[in-house]
C-alpha cells in the first residue's frame, strides 16, 4: 500500500512530488502527480563534462528532467514555494497533472 493511501489522499493528482532524480519524476507522472525537478542538488558530479560552466551544468540537467515530462524544474528546494503556489493556481482553474 502507498502512502498517500496510508494517509488517506486521493487523488494523486493532488499531491507534488518532488525530486532529484529521472527516476522520482518518472514515478510522479506514472502515479498522475505534479512533478517538480530539483536541479542543483550538488549530487550530480558524476555528470559534469570537461569545461563546463555551472551555468551549462544546470541548463542541461534542467533539459533532460523537461525532456521527461515534468512540470517544472526549479534550481532547488528553496524554490518550490512558488511553484506549489503556481500548481495551486493551476488546480484552482481546473487543471490536472
Amino acid at each position: 500500500m502507498s502512502l498517500a493511501a496510508k494517509l488517506n489522499i486521493f487523488p494523486l493528482s493532488t499531491i507534488v512530488r518532488v525530486s532529484t532524480t529521472p527516476y522520482g519524476i518518472e514515478e510522479g507522472l506514472n502515479a498522475g502527480m505534479w512533478t517538480v525537478a530539483c536541479a542543483d542538488t550538488g549530487l550530480v558530479q558524476p555528470f559534469i563534462h570537461p569545461n563546463e560552466t555551472e551555468a551549462m551544468r544546470k541548463n542541461r540537467i534542467a533539459e533532460s528532467f523537461h525532456a521527461l515530462g515534468c512540470h517544472y524544474v526549479i534550481d532547488g528546494i528553496w524554490d518550490l514555494n512558488s511553484a506549489v503556489d503556481d500548481i495551486c493556481l493551476r488546480m484552482s482553474r481546473g487543471e490536472t497533472p
